[in-house]
This record gives C-alpha cells, structure tokens and sequence, in this order.
C-alpha cells in the first residue's frame, strides 16, 4: 500500500538542502500507484542543516525510509520488520486516503498476526 513515504522523504530533502550547484538531487526511489519500489531501510546520506538557519541552530536531521507494510517479508528479522511495520502504519495514519477500504485493514490485521507469531518482547509483550 503506498502511502507516499518515498515522497514525503525526497520533499523534505529537497526543502531542506542547501545546494551550491544546479545539480539535481537522486530522489528516494518512488513509484505511482500502490506498487512498493523500497526495500529494507533507506537513509539519506547526506547531512542535512537544521531548519531554523536564521538562529544559527546546529544540528542536523537525519531522513529515512523504508519499505511499505503490504511489500514487507516477515522472515528478513524481527527488529527490521517492527521498525518498517511501525513507521508505514504511522505514515497510513497521517496520509492516508479519504476512504479506508476492506484491503487495507486486512493488511494492518496481517501484519498484527504476524508480530503475534514473531513473539518477540517488545512487539506485542502481554499476547
């Protein structure tokens, strides 16, 4: 289920970088439709200034992305698989659709049976 994490991510960069040449920035790989194009965790690599550059704050932001809750293999480890689960169900939250369909929910409960199976601690700890 694509939910524009990739764009998101390559929007932020874009807003936040400070390029002293014309040379356009390699995007975080998207695709149109709900096709995933992801795979694993990206992090961009380049350090990004902190926003408020008037105040003179330092710092930097640190933009990752990864892969989306309907592309996700259970069996790449749990640690990943948590990390990618959580921020793709916040990302549904805060972007998505004006109409939450039948698919998506299956896919939510196919991922909360798959962190019931992992019995990992620190995943679902009083199931």
């Amino acid at each position: 289920m694509g939910v524009g994490k990739s764009k998101l991510a390559t929007v932020t960069v874009v807003a936040l970088e400070e390029r002293q040449s014309n040379v356009p920035l390699p995007p975080f790989r998207s695709g149109a439709g709900a096709n995933g194009v992801t795979e694993g965790v990206w992090m961009w690599s380049h350090p990004l200034p902190h926003p408020d550059r008037e105040q003179k704050k330092k710092g930097s932001v640190m933009i990752l992305d990864c892969e989306g809750m309907g592309d996700l293999d259970e069996h790449i480890g749990a640690n990943l698989y948590l990390f990618c689960m959580l921020m793709s169900t916040a990302f549904a939250v805060i972007l998505r659709p004006s109409r939450v369909d039948r698919s998506q929910c299956d896919r939510l409960y196919h991922a909360l049976c798959c962190f019931e199976r992992m019995r990992t601690p620190y995943v679902l700890p009083n199931v």
